[in-house]
Order: structure tokens, then sequence, then C-alpha cells
């Protein structure tokens, strides 16, 4: 159940008139503060800044934008605003001055909290049907349309009526409004004001214009900006006859940027591309869509241009004609190095297995550790005892230098007050909300667990029943599980038992004597779609399997195995059918509400294992440690070192090392080594 936020995606609605002007060149620019204000008051927004040429007046709202041309009306309102309750005073004061409505474009983006909206905005049928009901009957020709995108989240609905009479509208003239969604957080933080910074909104919008680049988009516009407390920006630009807007909802969880401008057909090609180039570098988004109403093809293949070579892939793009507005195209992009589990490595390892990029692993110093000590419980019912210790580490993200560590881990000892019974679990959180859920499913799968009344008369049961009932738990939490969730490695010690109970790609391990060495067995089984058992469940449910390669169309779509070492760095993942999510690369997690419809289930396989003397240790590590090292590597590191720490970070380090060998970037890494002492006189025919 997700948090409802503020609604970054902005109602947008334009209203052309014509008839009599009798301020010749003024027109709707005679309406005065007052009339705008009450217009604004059935909107339930109110002007904030304003600036005005020969041209046109605009006007900074305290949800979006509103300009005013002599003949011409634009409001563009986010939040739970009512913009359709504009039209009715729009017309009355517009007959005032001799003007009749001739031509309406009502345009908006998918909702990210549909159900907050208010009347006549709960759905696009409603809005339909207020606009037939409230437009003037003269408006005779009109049409109501969605155009799809691969992500229901920007898919486009459109509304158009105009008079029998068709009005002259200036056929060179384009429109471009882009919607961005998932924008990259550190851009985003600067769109927080500092508290009690003592700024006016204008000062500080000019601060934040500045330091983002977006006063670079048009260098010749004359901004009009503005800067909401706590967070929040809006942006006018006036160039001549022409404006920009952009407005920001930098909240983690909904982040939301748009961008508008008007145009013309004869200006110089490269303007719109480098403009577009501009907005995209500003905000960095991982999907976005666009739509260019114009009455000529061209414009569109000049956006195409500029946003494919800037890591962004069209993945779908849909047309349509509608009366007085031209043609409609809207074209919907995504950076699929967004997508969750692990990216592609953007420059192969060479022949001797760097990249030039070992330097940064020595410049990134300390590692963050949490635990570091070695601690002590006993399991008397069999008269030995566990020494265990705890490392995590944050990943190293270059582009993210304040991400969080999203691993989480949990310990527990003396589950139910039993000295016999023990809990290691390894959680590792993904999404925007993966900490989040990382966090809430350590402490939640333990709690459950330990009341469980029936956990000692079937362990791996209990698990199981935790496993679901805390996934339970987590979706109707306060946490968007939507796209995030976490995977989990639990081993749960009984007497001289482990019950391990996996969901994920992290990976338990114990270590088993063979003469002079010590042999790794996997206690777990990473479930992905490399196994080829998971690839057919998750399939059965509905689910594509892709890697990001086949998903760009550079590797051929109809290849469905990957045990070819090409795919090592790209491995298989997981899509819903229509919708280029949610890219997971494991098949079984808690949380992650949208990938379940296609079978990524929280439903853990649990496995049984009785200790041995020979068996001196096991692990619990997250894929972090995984990706690059072997099970066995990491046993021979363990079993190298008598004190687990020095054997942890050196694990840790080695990981790191390879990570950065490999890619830009490191995952975060969590291990967990538990050593086995003193276990003895173990029945062999037990």
């Amino acid at each position: 159940m997700a948090v409802s936020g503020f609604e970054g995606f902005e109602k947008r609605l334009e209203l052309h008139f014509s008839g009599d002007d009798p301020v010749i060149g003024i027109g709707l620019r005679q309406l005065d503060f007052e009339s705008l204000e009450q217009v604004l008051h059935a909107v339930q927004c109110t002007v904030v800044s304003a600036v005005g040429n020969q041209f046109f007046d605009s006007y900074v709202l305290s949800e979006s934008s509103l300009f005013v041309y002599p003949t011409k009306i634009i409001i563009k309102t986010c939040g739970t605003t009512q913009l359709l309750k504009s039209i009715r005073p729009l017309i009355h004061f517009a007959c005032n001055m001799g003007l009749n409505l001739c031509m309406c474009r009502y345009t908006r983006g998918s909702f990210i909290f549909p159900k907050s909206q208010p009347y006549p905005h709960t759905s696009f049928r409603e809005e339909v049907i207020y606009l037939e009901d409230t437009l003037p009957q003269h408006l005779s020709y009109r049409k109501a349309s969605v155009m799809p995108s691969k992500f229901s989240s920007h898919s486009w609905h459109v509304f158009s009526a105009m008079a029998a009479q068709p009005i002259s509208l200036a056929d060179e003239l384009y429109t471009i409004e882009v919607c961005m969604t998932e924008l990259d957080c550190v851009l985003a933080r600067k769109f927080f004001r500092r508290p009690n910074d003592g700024k006016s909104g204008d000062s500080a919008g000019r601060e934040m214009t500045e330091i983002t680049g977006i006063g670079d988009i048009n260098p010749n516009a004359l901004i009009c900006d503005f800067a909401f407390d706590p967070c929040g920006y809006s942006m006018n630009g006036i160039d001549g006859d022409r404006y920009s807007t952009i407005h920001v909802t930098p909240e983690d969880g909904y982040s939301y940027a748009s961008f508008e401008c008007v145009g013309s057909i004869y200006d110089d090609h490269d303007d719109i591309v480098q403009m577009l180039k501009k907005v995209v570098q500003v905000f960095r988004p991982a999907t976005m869509s666009v739509s260019t109403t114009c009455s000529s093809h061209e414009v569109w293949t000049r956006v195409a241009g500029a946003i494919e070579p800037l890591g962004l892939k069209c993945r779908s793009c849909a047309m349509d004609d509608f009366p007085a507005a031209g043609r409609i195209d809207l074209l919907a992009y995504r950076n699929m190095g967004c997508c969750r589990g692990k990216r592609r490595s953007r420059q192969p390892p060479s022949s001797d297995g760097h990249n030039g990029q070992s330097s940064i692993y020595q410049g990134h110093g300390k590692h963050i550790l949490a635990n570091r000590s070695i601690d002590i419980v006993p399991i008397p019912a069999h008269n030995f005892r566990l020494e265990y210790t705890v490392l995590t580490q944050r990943g190293y993200y270059p582009d993210y230098p304040d991400k969080e560590n999203e691993d989480n881990f949990c310990i527990r000892t003396n589950i139910q007050g039993n000295p016999n019974v023990h809990f290691f679990g390894v959680f590792d959180g993904h999404g925007r909300f993966g900490a989040q859920c990382s966090n809430f499913v350590k402490n939640k799968l333990v709690e459950i667990l330990s009341n469980d009344p029936k956990l000692l008369e079937d362990p791996g049961k209990a698990q199981k029943s935790a496993f679901l009932a805390t996934n339970d738990e987590l979706q109707n939490s306060d946490i968007d599980d939507w796209m995030s969730g976490t995977t989990a490695i639990t081993v749960l010690v009984v007497g001289d038992m482990l019950y391990v109970a996996n969901a994920g790609d992290s990976r338990a391990v114990i270590g088993v004597r063979d003469g002079n060495r010590t042999v790794a067995k996997d206690l777990s089984n990473d479930q992905t779609p490399f196994r080829r058992d998971e690839y057919e469940r998750v399939k059965l449910c509905g689910a594509r399997i892709l890697n990001i390669g086949q998903a760009e169309g550079e590797v051929d779509p109809e290849i469905q195995t990957w045990d070819d070492e090409r795919f090592r760095y790209d491995p298989p993942r997981v899509w819903l059918q229509d919708e280029w999510d949610p890219g997971a690369a494991f098949t079984r997690s808690i949380g992650d509400r949208q990938a379940e419809t296609v079978g990524v289930v929280a439903d853990p396989e649990v496995s049984m294992h009785r200790l041995r003397p020979d068996q001196p240790f096991f692990i619990l590590a997250s894929d972090g440690v995984f990706q690059f090292l072997s099970s066995q590597t990491v046993v021979d590191l363990v079993a190298s070192y008598a004190d687990p720490r020095d054997a942890s970070s050196v694990i840790a380090a080695e990981s790191y090392k390879l990570w950065l060998d490999n890619d830009i970037r490191t995952d975060d890494i969590t291990i967990v080594i538990v050593q086995i002492k003193g276990l003895s006189n173990w029945d062999f025919n037990g």
C-alpha cells in the first residue's frame, strides 16, 4: 500500500477564443487580477509570481503555471487541483470582452495517486463527461482518446474540441510536453530548501535555477522562478512570443519533473535538439515521455534524434489526430541501466582482469562495518557453541554518493527463550525503497517466527509461513513496495539442525573438511531466471524473460538460454508482458508487488541440514559477494583465517575490487560467518 504523496503529473487546459477585440491586441490580457483570482479559486490554486512582455503574461502558480495571450489561455496545474472548473468562469469573462470560445484542448498523463484526485478528475471518463457538459454546443467536433505507452504511468489522455467553423491556427507552431519520473536522486535533492533559510520563494528559486543548470536550457529566456517550502520548484521562461515552463516534485518515491515549450518548424532544427538534451542532462530521469503537438511529422523525428543518444531508449510510440490540435505523437523512453538487479558492465574486463579502475578501489578508503566483534552462543543440548561475526559494507555508487546501504542483517539468539534455537538472516533490499523494505523484513520476519507456537514442531514449515506472513505485512505497511523489496536468506539453528529458507539470490554455504582442504557445499540455490525450473515457473505466470541486451535490441530476443559466458554480466531478467518493468534479476523476493503479478513470489525454498564435526563453519552473504566470487572461493578465504573478522574483511575487499574491475560501481556487501566449535560424537547412523 503506497503512501499518498504530492501529485506531480499536471493537468493542462488550452482554450482559444475568437471575435471582435474591443481593445486591439490586448484581448484576454485585459483580465484584471481580481478576475484571475476568481478563476484560480475555482481551480484551488493561487498566483505566487508573475512576469510579462508585449506578447503575453506569465504567472507561476502555487500549483504550476498560467499563460495569458490576447486570444489564448493555457493553464497547467498539478496536485489535487480542479482545473476543469476554470472553464465556465473563463468563458464568462471572455464573453464580456466580445470573445467566444472556439477551441479547447485538455491533456494529462497518468496520475501517480489517482485515488487522491477530486471531482471532476477522479477518472478520465469523468473528465470527458464534465467537458462534454461544460463546453458550448458550437464546439461540435470533439474527440477523446487515451494514447497508450509501454509504461502505464506515462499514458497520455487527450480531449480536443473545436467549432464547426475551423479557426486559423498557426500551422508552423508546435508544443512539446515532457514528463519525467524517477529523477536522479542527487539532482532531486537540490530542489529541497534548507530549513529556516530566511529566503523568499523568488530568491530561493533563482538559486535553484542557477545550481541545477536550468538557466542554461534556454539562455535567451527571461525566467520567472519560484522555490516552494520545504521542496518543489516552478519556472516560466519568456522568449519573445514563446514560453517554456518547468515544474519539479522532488520527493523520493514519486519524484517528477515536467518541461514544456513552444517552437516553430521554421526554427533552427538544432535549437530543440539542444534544449531537450539539456533537459535530460539536468534531470537524468529513469523514465520519460514526450508528447508533440504539431501539424508536421518533423518535430517528433527531431525529438527522437535528440534523446536516443543520451542513453534513453524509445520503448513505444503512438500517434493520433485531433480536431484543431493536429497530430499528437507520444514517445516513451526508459533508461535501461536503471533496472533492478545487476547492471551490465559498462566496460568489459581486459585480458589481465582489470579495466583501469582499480585505483578507485584504493582511493575509496574505509569499509563501512557493523558488529565487528566475535559473539558466542552455546548449544547446550549438543554441547557445542557458535562463534559468529558480521560485516556489512555500503556499495560505491559514483552517481549517488549519499545512497544508503540497502543490505540488512538480523541475528537473534535464544528464540522463544530456548538456548538451543538461534536465527541468522541477510536481507538485500532493492528498488527506491529497498533499504526500508530490508529493514522492515529483518525485524518482522524474526518477530513472526518467534511468536509461532508451532515453531519447534516443524521449523521448516514455520519459516515458510513467516516469509509469506512478512510479505503480507510489508504489502500492508506504509512502505511503497510496488517496485521495491528485498531478497532474504535465513538459517534457523535448532540444536544440531540447520533450517535454511531462501527467497532470492543471496546465499548460504557450509564448509566441509575433505582431507587438507575445505569444500564448499551450497545450503541454498539462487533463484534467478538462469535456473530452468524458475524460468519455467515465472513464464507460466505471464513473465517475459530477456536480458538488457535483448530488451535494447542488441541481442536476439529468441535466445532463451543464458549459459554462454557473454551473458555473465548481463543476466536474464523478469519483465511484464507489455511493459519494461520490473527488470528483476531474481525470481523470488519479499515485497515487489508489481513483479509478484508475474510470479516473483515470497514463497521460500526451505531445506534441512544436520551439522557434523567435519563442518567448521557456515556463511550467509548477499549477492554483492557472490556476483564475482564463487562459493568455493569464499569458503577457501574463510578457511584461511583463524579470525573470521579477518576473513570477512578480505572477502569484502576482494568483492569490492572485482566489482570495480567489471563495473563502474559496487553492490552493497554483507557477510555473516558462523564458526561451529566443539561439535563431536556425531551419530553417523542418524
